[in-house]
């Protein structure tokens, strides 16, 4: 292998930083540096090899980006890779809070992309702060895919080594990780759309599982009912605004009895209460009001408490389903509040506003009114001990805490 000399540094300014005599950024060979305000310089790097290498047009180099071979013996990435660590002395030297700047870029890719942080190259780490953002992001997604294509190829063996086993394990541990991120995503969609009120009933919905589908098991980012509860995505039936007569046809059960067989609940979502008995059901009936009716906003509201008992009672005397309650999801005024606590619901502590329950003796059912914003403080809640979990463990947590 050709010997590459290291950088001649004269200046450095990452803002243009250029090759000896061909004046071709670094950024043109995915090498892209910027520095923090009030510092600049320029750097030129010089190399008996970039002599051999000067294409005929004398306006590139015959280097290939990250292949070799017996001509172009040394490819951008292996240049790349040494002047990180050239540059990330000069720098280290040059500028005291470079750690501190370092630091700072790592804690934002954490944030953004957590599942990402044990595919950053160990020399991205070191000048973190000085390098593109996105490109750190894009090389770690590539070294991400790498991984999982590999684990995939691998998943037909019958005998592993300790070294695959464990690749195996960090990859299904980080697609963890990036699912628990996609819900933080969510929730801040929701976070916005609960302020536009009556406009966002559909897109809710929409949100929870799709209107019109049904399904018969749960898939990561097939929907999103762990908003309502983590227990939800374990399903073994479910209906998203589907008619009555549908739905009890779909688990084996007799509509003929129903007076309300073509109305149509939000979502029927149906569980096997006994492993050991799949034929033993638990039901859980959801229905989401508008949050803003322009008058008499608490009757219609309550209105959805009617809706509820009524489909909860359409599906709690078949034979199969053992249990039922219902949800009501909504925004919860001081009004409508009044009219719960005169109706015998109990206000349930939660990290927004109460969650009222009542428990009907005589039909044997619960039914419960949630706030749209307790709704999705309560899932950001959850969803945040996952994360702050997946931070403390991860490689980078000694970097960002020193």
């Amino acid at each position: 292998m050709a010997h590459f000399d290291p950088a001649r540094v004269v200046h450095f300014n990452p803002a243009r930083v250029v090759y000896y005599d061909r004046f071709l950024h670094f950024e043109d060979k995915d090498l892209k540096i910027s520095m923090p305000y009030g510092y600049s310089g320029l750097m030129l790097l010089e190399s008996k090899y970039f002599d051999k290498q000067v294409n005929n047009e004398r306006n590139d180099f015959d280097i290939f980006p990250v292949k070799t071979d017996l001509v172009s013996t040394i490819s951008w990435e292996m240049i790349n890779n040494e002047l990180k660590k050239v540059i990330s002395k000069i720098v280290s030297k040059g500028i005291p809070e470079t750690k501190k700047i370092n630091r700072k870029k790592i804690k934002e890719i954490q944030e953004e992309r957590p599942y990402l942080v044990n595919y950053i190259d160990p020399q991205d780490i070191e000048m973190a702060g000085y390098l593109d953002k996105r490109q750190i992001i894009d090389k770690a997604k590539k070294k991400f895919d790498v991984a999982k294509e590999k684990v995939l190829n691998n998943s037909n063996k019958e005998n592993f080594t300790d070294k695959e086993l464990n690749d195996a394990i960090q990859l299904a541990q980080n697609e963890l990780v990036s699912y628990i991120n996609d819900r933080v995503i969510i929730i801040e969609k929701l976070k916005k759309l609960v302020n536009k009120s009556e406009q966002v009933e559909s897109i809710i919905h929409n949100l929870f599982m799709t209107k019109y589908t049904k399904d018969d098991y749960y898939s990561i980012g097939k929907n999103n009912l762990w908003l309502l509860d983590d227990r939800f995505t374990t399903y073994s039936y479910a209906a998203s605004d589907k008619r009555i007569q549908e739905v009890l046809t779909d688990i084996n059960e007799s509509y003929q009895d129903v007076d309300i067989v073509n109305d149509k609940p939000d979502l029927s979502l149906f569980f096997s209460h006994n492993p050991n008995n799949p034929e033993r059901l638990k039901s859980v009936i959801l229905e989401i009001k508008p949050f803003d009716f322009k008058s008499k906003s608490d009757r219609k509201k309550y209105h959805g408490i009617t809706q509820l008992i009524d489909y909860v009672k359409a599906f709690k005397d078949k034979e199969k389903i053992q249990e039922v309650s219902g949800y009501l999801i909504t925004d919860i005024d001081e009004k409508l509040a009044d009219r719960l606590l005169g109706d015998d619901y109990t206000p349930l502590f939660s990290t927004e506003s109460p969650i009222y329950h009542r428990h009907y003796d005589k039909l044997g059912i619960s039914i419960f009114v949630i706030s749209a914003k307790t709704l999705i403080y309560d899932a950001e809640a959850r969803n945040k001990v996952f994360l702050d979990i997946i931070r403390k463990q991860n490689r980078l947590t000694n970097l960002l805490e020193n």
